[in-house]
């Protein structure tokens, strides 16, 4: 797909569309003041699954049994105390 403009240059590296809105990454300094906040929601959407994603994995940890925990190498000290730790380390 073509980039838009009268000659059909792109002003971005790259687009990526969300339910949040558009993100252009290498857009030149000139975007428009509207598009900053949608970064910046954008970037905080990411970060939030990106920690709920680590809190899930370390409650995991504990619902393994000890066969399981034998073949990843931690002990079931070792899990508890990862699965305590803040979802944000």
């Amino acid at each position: 797909m073509p980039c838009a403009g009268p000659d059909y240059s792109c002003n971005s590296l790259i687009t990526i569309r969300s339910p949040l809105g558009e993100m252009r990454i290498g857009a030149p300094q000139s975007a428009a003041p509207s598009s900053r906040p949608v970064w910046f929601l954008a970037k905080m959407y990411l970060q939030a699954r990106e920690w709920l994603a680590h809190r899930a994995q370390r409650a995991a940890l504990t619902t393994l049994d000890e066969r399981l925990r034998d073949d990843i190498g931690i002990s079931e000290r070792d899990a508890t105390r990862e699965s305590r730790r803040p979802f944000w380390k």
